[in-house]
């Protein structure tokens, strides 16, 4: 997959991917917040697609949190890795980033959905532009300078965040409204919820066209061609992986995780990883 192109406004990006994802409970103790699926695939793959049609000449994926597992879902992506050096902030995973960011760049958390193309953003070679109306955002563009104001906050208070970056540079901010909704996926239930509203409008929201499965209208749920569904009633808001085994079960309101097997069970507002329910 390649993500390059001819433009005057050309820079990088980076994906921020490296927290524990501690809100998420026991789920994301086993598999990384980026590597949660959506219908089609993971978060990490939505914001892969998302970036490909803005003028991006490389990107990077700052890791820490079972990174290997991250690295191995993407060998076959052309994006760089980088591993986030402490303290485990957002600030620190930007500058992480410093070595291998020579020109403006856009960055996008990790955790974030995003409903419509962002290519808007873009438009121009301004720096220091947010999506959003407020500093609360997770997708924006700065400048490599940035790097020396991030170091000065962070020798004078570790734990700083990024809203203390940007109320030191507010004035030269420029704030880009969003077309449609953003959401951080912190929780279960916001991934829930995110999984919801894809499938509730699936043409009115941002959804990858996988070959890998397909999206029933009448069931308003997403399902992967090599899942196994036998004797089950499965629906509304759905969304079922790769290699899942669904049994004489009844099934609605969940995600189910790759390899989960789901016997003679009545599952609602669950996200299910192998055996083992997780009811929001």
């Amino acid at each position: 997959m390649l993500f390059f192109y001819d433009s005057i406004f050309l820079m990088q990006a980076i994906i921020l991917a490296g927290g524990r994802g501690e809100r998420m409970g026991e789920i994301t103790k086993v598999i990384p917040k980026s590597l949660l699926p959506l219908p089609g695939g993971s978060i990490l793959e939505y914001q892969l697609h998302l970036l490909q049609k803005l003028p991006i000449s490389s990107i990077y994926v700052v890791t820490r949190h079972l990174s290997e597992e991250i690295k191995k879902g993407f060998k076959n992506y052309e994006i760089g890795f980088i591993h986030q050096e402490k303290p485990l902030t957002v600030l620190s995973a930007i500058l992480s980033s410093q070595r291998y960011v020579k020109e403006r760049f856009l960055v996008l958390h990790g955790d974030n959905y995003i409903s419509h193309d962002i290519s808007y953003l873009t438009k121009s070679d301004e720096d220091n532009v947010l999506l959003g109306n407020g500093l609360d955002t997770g997708c924006y563009i700065l400048d490599p300078k940035i790097f020396h104001l991030i170091k000065g906050i962070i020798y004078k208070n570790q734990e700083a965040g990024l809203q203390d970056l940007f109320k030191i540079i507010f004035k030269k901010i420029r704030f880009v409204e969003i077309k449609g909704w953003r959401k951080n996926i912190n929780t279960p239930q916001d991934l829930l919820d995110v999984n919801f509203e894809i499938l509730r409008d699936w043409s009115g929201n941002f959804h990858l066209n996988s070959e890998s499965g397909y999206y029933s209208k009448s069931c308003l749920s997403w399902r992967h061609k090599n899942s196994k569904i036998i004797d089950s009633n499965i629906g509304p808001f759905v969304t079922i992986s790769e290699n899942v085994q669904i049994i004489s079960s009844r099934v609605s309101y969940s995600v189910i995780l790759p390899n989960s097997r789901i016997i003679e069970k009545e599952v609602e507002n669950s996200i299910v990883i192998g055996d083992n329910l997780f009811q929001v």
